[in-house]
């Protein structure tokens, strides 16, 4: 009977090993995801101040060549508001297409780090299987 109770004693020990072990590794894989999401972050700053760049310079370059065409309509006999609409349209066309395009191209791109998610996976049947077997 005393065998009995040392028994159901460490029995309780183990499952509490398993438990603290369990948050752990949860902690650890977290840490490792925030260090993966870090790196990753750093390595796409300055690409992306200098695709801010470029995107403001070709924003400027376009607001300017439209303003140009719009004076070239108007020049050509075009009354103003006629040649407004005409731009607003070609550039309302352009814009929803090319929003369609990447919102296309978006849907199938997963921006989870795949290798943690499947890490955290295993990690958890490896418990859910120690709590069965325990």
């Amino acid at each position: 009977m005393n065998e009995d109770k040392s028994q159901r004693l460490s029995l309780s020990q183990l499952i509490g090993d398993v438990r603290r072990a369990a948050v752990e590794l949860v902690y650890a894989e977290m840490d490792v995801l925030g260090s993966e999401v870090r790196e990753k972050i750093s390595a796409t700053r300055t690409p992306v101040v200098w695709l801010s760049v470029a995107t403001v310079a070709l924003l400027s370059a376009l607001a300017l060549g439209v303003t140009a065409l719009f004076l070239l309509m108007v020049e050509r006999g075009l009354r103003p508001s006629i040649a407004a609409a005409i731009l607003c349209g070609v550039f309302l066309a352009l814009g929803l297409f090319t929003l369609r395009y990447g919102m296309a191209r978006m849907r199938g791109l997963r921006i989870v780090p795949a290798r943690i998610v499947s890490r955290l996976r295993d990690d958890a049947e490896a418990v859910k299987g120690s709590w069965r077997n325990a």
